[in-house]
């Protein structure tokens, strides 16, 4: 994108006044309580650092004005001319926010937020409109950092790569002050996206920045993944799925209210397309995947991954129509389409066995095509020529400058569930290792497509392993409790890593809870792969000290399955938390403070015939099952 070629007049009108505000209120208070010597050694005068600032709000401005446009005619388009307000639902409490902008009263309770959906729900598009929306409202300095960029490098390292492209004014100490002075909004997209072998030191840095830059807010996007746990005392918040009247003004955006997307409409309020058009009506991403594909061809895919292949079918053979006239750009490695999405195929494949890698240098881009044209074999073809093609003829990739990345995650996946289901032997073997690999989250929609692609071959691997592995637990279990509670407890025990712990808080009404007592021990977090977690108590006020038994919610790999799992109605009783919750007496000699995992060996404190059904009771407040998150998310 050009500079201003695409923003409209008003716009700009908007954001100049608004990042001047922001240096008047922001950063010139801050500025005055600066040392002067540290300016004048290193060259730099106040008027210098407000330029540096404007130059870049402005360009962090125009940069999140702008989406890309998956399988469009339009590859680039004005965010608030498609944007349709997405609802953030804390998961814990009845607490919603309309995303239309700015919203102070979502950072009044907590100055950290987790935003955690699925995928194409539209986490970075949120972020996007708060950034455009916290600069022409003046209420703050947004940081934008997408988080698979902190493995090469730190937070602050990254800051001042984003402060310095435009000039050399800011220097880390300075940084560091200004941070530590406060007004700084860091938005952290896409820890999903951070490669396993870096998880571990990037959750540290995150946590450790976090901490020691208190004054500032912060947001991590996220979809569903185990290590989400460690910021425990981020407010984790879901977005609410389109409703039938979102999903439609959507399409008229992205249409222009034209023929194209009343048409549309009106295709798929037919009642033979309407029965299984509903669940994709629900995820944006999808939406748009529905508009562009329909005005390639006129034509509504059933299934999830003819989406993709259409999107795909409709970048290779879209006209371009930049110049005016439309027509059909050539393809210099000269591949028909079968080939190239036989390549795309290998290189989405590439990119899963490497840590699900979605950004590269030209160096890193040329080495993974060249990977992926010795699985392909028998194709010959210069691999510059390929990434042309993947960046401009069929644009499933974008280069900033720096990076070049998938246009969209989802279709790196989409691209290497076909790799599994068209080109190798071992399917079962590659079904299975990713299904229940300790980290599988970061292969759920993966799974998820080729589930839409292959469901018998689904059916007889991961969900009958799945099945295998839930009938040995629930023998283990009832043979040894045979209780009315003995279904939930089941189930909690069968989708989480569940422990316990007793301890002492306190809870006055209308005062803060306090924590008697450090909760974090070095023995959980050792072996609950590296991470730690919070406790969140329940709201009822009590005027004494209380002893709890305490169950953190720390999940497994059955539990990241459980969105592929839910559509074959396994769990018939659906294990929602109670909405009050009842003091139950527990009679246990657990001391404070000592963590205990949950067995099924009856001799434990937890399993006795006096305590079981009680802690059983308390267990099901603390862990919400997943289908009653789902069911939230959907009101």
């Amino acid at each position: 994108m050009s500079d201003n070629n695409m923003l409209p007049s008003e716009l700009v009108t908007v954001y100049t006044e608004g990042i001047k505000v922001i240096s008047e209120i922001f950063v010139k208070p801050f500025l005055k309580n600066l040392n002067i010597t540290h300016l004048q050694t290193n060259g730099q005068s106040e008027e210098s650092l407000l330029t540096s600032l404007d130059k870049y709000l402005t360009r962090l401005y125009k940069k999140v004005s702008v989406v890309n446009i998956i399988g469009g005619k339009r590859r680039e388009v004005i965010l608030d001319d498609i944007y349709i307000p997405l609802t953030l639902k804390n998961i814990n409490k009845t607490d919603k926010y309309i995303v239309d902008g700015y919203c102070p009263s979502l950072f009044k309770s907590n100055s950290n937020v987790l935003i955690n959906a699925t995928a194409g729900m539209g986490k970075s598009t949120i972020i996007k409109k708060l950034i455009l929306s916290i600069i022409s409202k003046s209420s703050g300095i947004p940081i934008l950092i997408e988080l698979r960029r902190l493995s090469k490098k730190t937070i602050i390292e990254l800051v001042l790569e984003q402060l310095k492209q435009l000039t050399r004014d800011f220097d880390e100490e300075l940084l560091l002050q200004m941070i530590d002075y406060g007004n700084f909004f860091f938005f952290f997209d896409g820890y999903d996206e951070v490669a396993l072998d870096d998880k571990i030191q990037v959750t540290n840095e995150l946590n450790d920045f976090i901490s020691k830059a208190s004054n500032n807010y912060f947001v991590i996007t996220s979809r569903p993944d185990s290590s989400l746990q460690s910021f425990g005392s981020f407010s984790e918040y879901g977005i609410q799925k389109l409703n039938k009247e979102q999903a439609h003004n959507l399409i008229r955006k992205y249409g222009c209210n034209g023929l194209v997307s009343n048409n549309l409409i009106k295709k798929i309020m037919e009642p033979r397309i309407k029965k299984y058009i509903r669940e994709y009506l629900e995820t944006p991403l999808l939406v748009s995947l529905l508009y562009h594909p329909f005005e390639y061809n006129n034509d509504i895919p059933d299934k999830k991954h003819l989406f993709y292949r259409q999107v795909y079918d409709s970048l290779y053979e879209s006209h371009d129509y930049s110049k005016g006239e439309p027509f059909i750009r050539e393809k210099k490695s000269r591949l028909l389409t079968d080939d190239f999405h036989r390549l795309l195929r290998c290189f989405g494949f590439v990119c899963l066995t490497s840590d699900n890698e979605i950004e590269f240098t030209k160096d890193g881009l040329v080495k993974a095509l060249t990977n992926s044209l010795r699985l392909a074999k028998n194709l010959i073809l210069n691999v510059s020529d390929f990434i042309d093609d993947i960046t401009v003829a069929v644009p499933v990739m974008i280069f900033d400058g720096l990076y070049y990345q998938w246009s969209h995650k989802s279709l790196q996946e989409y691209f290497a569930a076909q790799y599994i289901f068209h080109d190798v032997e071992e399917k079962d073997e590659i079904l299975l290792r990713l299904a229940f690999h300790e980290n599988n989250s970061q292969f759920i929609n993966t799974l998820d497509l080729y589930k839409s692609i292959d469901e018998n071959s689904f059916k007889q691997t991961v969900l009958l392993k799945y099945l295998e592995d839930l009938n040995k637990t629930n023998d283990k279990i009832k043979a040894i409790f045979p209780s009315e509670n003995t279904a939930r407890r089941i189930y909690h025990y069968f989708t989480k890593t569940v422990i316990a712990f007793r301890s002492k808080y306190f809870c006055a009404k209308n005062a803060n809870k306090k924590l008697e007592s450090n909760i974090l021990h070095d023995d959980i977090k050792d072996n609950i792969n590296h991470i730690s977690f919070f406790i969140n108590y329940p709201e009822e006020a009590h005027l004494e000290q209380i002893d709890y038994i305490n169950f953190p919610k720390l999940t497994n790999k059955y539990h990241a399955l459980q969105p592929l799992i839910d559509s074959y109605n396994l769990f018939k009783e659906e294990f929602s938390s109670n909405s009050k919750f009842s003091k139950v007496k527990i009679k246990f000699n657990i001391p404070f403070d000592e963590v205990v995992w949950f067995t099924e060996d009856i001799t434990s404190e937890l399993n006795n015939a006096t305590n079981f059904d009680a802690v059983s009771t308390i267990m099901n407040y603390y862990l919400n099952g997943i289908k009653s998150r789902m069911l939230n998310e959907k009101e």
